[in-house]
């Protein structure tokens, strides 16, 4: 009885002492990524995160509009929806994994082009005429 004590003891200690080290080793600036799917894909992941604080940033500056910006939006969480069906089996194929990187190639041109059309949001608009 006393070593099921022990080791369930053992047990606590370990699981409370686990995520304290890692969260004490973590640096103040340190940029982490959600995880979209059950399989680790980084590089995918970071692209998906990169884009979606891109559309922020634009939409915050003016030069997207909140149209663009919804439908920017929802090709992303496709492509999300891509990444969580090509890891359903457990595994990212090279395969699926270039058909995901297509289509964020797709969706980058998408936001260039968006940002780039001249289409000026009143937010935007409101800052960059106001002078000083």
């Amino acid at each position: 009885m006393t070593h099921i004590k022990l080791a369930l003891a053992a047990a606590t200690a370990l699981a409370l002492l686990v995520p304290a080290t890692t969260a004490a080793n973590a640096k103040p600036n340190e940029a982490h990524f959600v995880r979209h799917s059950s399989v680790y894909t980084p590089v995918v992941d970071r692209r998906i995160d990169r884009q979606r604080k891109r559309i922020r940033h634009a939409r915050r500056d003016g030069s997207l509009t909140w149209w663009e910006a919804q439908k920017l939006r929802s090709r992303l969480a496709g492509i999300r929806r891509e990444l969580r069906y090509a890891s359903l089996d457990g595994k990212v194929t090279r395969y699926e994994r270039r058909h995901l990187n297509r289509m964020l190639d797709r969706n980058n041109r998408r936001i260039v082009r968006m940002c780039n059309n001249d289409r000026i949001s009143y937010r935007g608009r409101f800052w960059r005429d106001i002078s000083y």
